[in-house]
């Protein structure tokens, strides 16, 4: 479940206090898409351009009260940065192949986009305490 700073950016966003919310998550949340992105073969500028498709995604779901308050903002961010990372990397390569690194391998059997699945819902599921 999300903890009160999370139903506080909630509430913030709701009520249009953008400067302090968008202030908090780039010092909160960009870092880890930034070291993600990089990883998979981006740069610091791509990273910040997906980081802020993430965030209009979720001023979008807050504004329109279909985001799930019981998700971890930050976990939020990058599920959504990690799948536009993956897409614009599908676009880019479409003929060639690519693979996704994380802090931890995956086996050869699991491709990329299963491993951050599987990650992200460890890490959903052991977030909530």
């Amino acid at each position: 479940m999300a903890d009160n700073k999370d139903l506080e950016i909630i509430h913030a966003i709701k009520i249009g206090n953008n400067s302090i919310v968008l202030n908090h998550l780039y010092k909160t949340a960009l870092p880890t898409i930034v070291k993600f992105i990089i990883r998979n073969n981006g740069d610091k500028d791509e990273a910040k351009d997906i980081f802020q498709d993430a965030i209009v995604t979720l001023f979008s779901s807050v504004k329109l009260n279909k985001y799930d308050s019981f998700k971890e903002i930050n976990g939020f961010l990058y599920f959504e940065a990690s799948n536009l990372w993956i897409n614009r990397i599908k676009k880019m390569n479409k003929n060639s192949s690519f693979t996704i690194e994380d802090s931890e391998t995956y086996s050869t059997d699991e491709t990329p986009l299963a491993y951050i699945s599987n990650t992200l819902l460890w890490f959903f599921v052991n977030s909530r305490g």
